[in-house]
């Protein structure tokens, strides 16, 4: 057993382990307080709803715009640099919410944290990306999905028992941790872009030496392409060992455009993320209208654990099963998944009717959100990996209009029809995802033909 054990984890390059290790742990505290910031909010704030879901959608509204800039910039001065910064941004604006009390500054926190992930995504996705081989990328993305589920299994009901609903000193606590793991970052991980994949199949015991030698070189250096741009960029190509050329806001931009695949991918996205939105904004105070607010914060905690044990449990199984449908297919099922479970959400009336439908939704989440990150990777070119991952950060523009969205129909027109009407939206997502794909087949096959 422990043989097997060790041949697996060679598969892998270190860091990822340490990636999907520290994920679980920071995870944990994130989960802490950010599901309970709308309630958070409307305690020391009385904020309307509608006022609540655009302050919560701030930080999605910042990961669109500087989601151009975190990529490009983790491609060019490398990954590991845009960790750290996004680290330190992460303690400071989790630090920040402890002493909110002002509606204003919820505004400027919520973005900053919005910008944490723009610059913390990417650059970790490319990371992994970079020092795994495309066979083993859908098990790695699977592992980090999984890890992510792993500490929210535990951070809400922590975050309820300590009382961050009332008090908000566990802020502080997230805050710490954030700020450590930009500490390990900068100490133990190395520059994976100058890695390349092929680093993935070296032995996980590298030579101490070795690694303080990657680790201590210089970060911020422009990063290197090396392999040929894909031919829809009009077959230009970039020598190999060439420096990548300067990325603008503009060229961001099109790279979206240029893409029309990608292009249809983050509309589906965007879509589906309206929906899933309403699971942290609207759905919490959904129950703050149906429950005392001690009351909504504890069952709010349970249906977040629930779903995140069941991510636990599922995870591995449902990838394996779906893994036979096909990457489009599963993705569309995953929708529909959503959609049944949102319809749900809004008609539960109690604990275990809101665990059941989380349940449903649960399943949609496990098949998409990983798939996606799967998506994209085959889309990126190898030298615009983290460009890609990055540009692609405009589908979070669905996680600023939902909140808003949702918070404002819920103060009109209460929560079942709220969720009932995002069933639909989510809906819509699927037929996109297929039309993306069938352009990217598309444009192989061309490609291909131009080269014979």
């Amino acid at each position: 057993m422990g043989i097997r054990l060790k041949q697996i984890a060679a598969q892998y390059h270190p860091v990822v382990w340490w990636i999907v290790g520290a994920t679980a742990v920071t995870r944990i505290t994130q989960f802490m307080v950010m599901p309970f910031l709308a309630l958070y909010m409307a305690v020391h704030t009385h904020a309307g709803t509608a006022t609540i879901g655009l302050a919560i959608g701030m930080a999605a509204l910042t990961s669109t715009v500087f989601g151009f800039i975190g990529g490009p910039f983790a491609d060019k001065y490398g990954r590991k640099g845009i960790m750290v910064l996004a680290m330190i941004i992460s303690a400071v604006a989790l630090a920040g919410f402890a002493n909110a009390r002002v509606t204003w500054v919820f505004f400027v926190l919520s973005a900053l944290n919005g910008l944490t992930r723009t610059l913390f995504g990417p650059a970790s996705q490319a990371m992994l990306t970079d020092v795994t081989s495309p066979e083993l990328r859908s098990n790695v993305f699977a592992m980090r999905y999984w890890a992510i589920n792993v500490g929210a299994s535990m951070g809400p009901v922590v975050g309820g028992y300590l009382g961050t609903v009332a008090t908000g000193w566990t802020f502080y606590l997230a805050a710490a941790v954030s700020g450590l793991y930009g500490i390990v970052i900068l100490l133990i991980f190395p520059e994976s872009s100058k890695l390349g994949a092929e680093r993935a199949e070296r032995p996980v015991l590298m030579k101490t030496m070795q690694t303080m030698k990657t680790i201590l070189g210089k970060y911020f250096h422009p990063v290197q392409s090396g392999k040929a741009r894909r031919a829809e960029f009009k077959n230009r190509t970039a020598k190999k060992g060439a420096n990548l050329p300067e990325i603008t806001f503009r060229k961001a931009l099109q790279t979206v455009f240029a893409d029309k695949a990608l292009l249809l991918f983050v509309l589906a996205t965007i879509f589906s993320n309206i929906g899933y939105s309403q699971v942290e904004s609207t759905l919490p105070q959904f129950m703050g209208q149906m429950f005392t607010s001690h009351l909504a914060a504890r069952t709010y905690a349970w249906v977040l654990t629930s779903n995140a044990v069941e991510v636990v449990i599922l995870q591995l199984p449902l990838t394996k099963i779906t893994n036979k449908f096909g990457l489009i297919p599963s993705m569309v099922l995953g929708q529909v998944l959503f959609g049944i479970g949102y319809v749900g959400l809004g008609f539960s009336t109690g604990l275990w009717s809101f665990v059941a439908s989380m349940l449903v939704v649960t399943m949609g989440e496990i098949i998409v959100f990983p798939r996606n990150s799967e998506y994209l990777s085959v889309l990126a070119p190898d030298n615009l990996r983290a460009t890609y991952f990055g540009a692609s950060t405009l589908r979070s523009i669905g996680f600023f209009l939902g909140p808003w969205i949702g918070g404002w129909m819920l103060g009109k027109a209460g929560g079942p029809a709220v969720f009932t009407v995002i069933a639909g939206v989510a809906a819509v997502a699927a037929p996109f995802y297929v039309w993306s794909n069938h352009v990217r087949h598309h444009v192989e096959k061309s490609t291909e033909s131009m080269v014979l």
